[in-house]
């Protein structure tokens, strides 16, 4: 899957990733820098951070990298998956006697 990446996509808080690689990395935010806003990637990894961009200089480097966002690629799926699998093994009666728990929880009903 081919992510062209443009400056509107470029989002502090944001994962990105390479399908091949298990590194990740977050957009992080600098304030305003020699009178333009900095962005940096994070290494979840490691913590180190890359240089400073634009959001669209950083837009390119993604778009040279072949990085893109972490929710797109398998990484992201693995939690998807593994909840569609769990609840296709409960009976309804068990799916709604736990989503009935979550609300009470939630609202602090019981």
């Amino acid at each position: 899957m081919k992510i062209e990446w443009e400056a509107d996509d470029i989002v502090c808080g944001r994962r990105v990733g390479h399908p091949d690689r298990s590194e990740q990395h977050m957009i992080g935010f600098l304030a305003n820098v020699a009178g333009l806003d900095r962005y940096v990637l994070i290494s979840l990894s490691d913590g180190m951070v890359s240089d400073r961009y634009t959001k669209e200089m950083l837009a390119a480097r993604l778009n040279s990298s072949a990085e893109r966002p972490i929710e797109l690629g398998p990484i992201g799926e693995r939690g998807r998956k593994g909840g569609r699998a769990r609840a296709a093994n409960l009976s309804s009666e068990r799916r709604s006697e736990i989503a009935s728990n979550a609300a009470n929880a939630r609202w602090n009903n019981g």
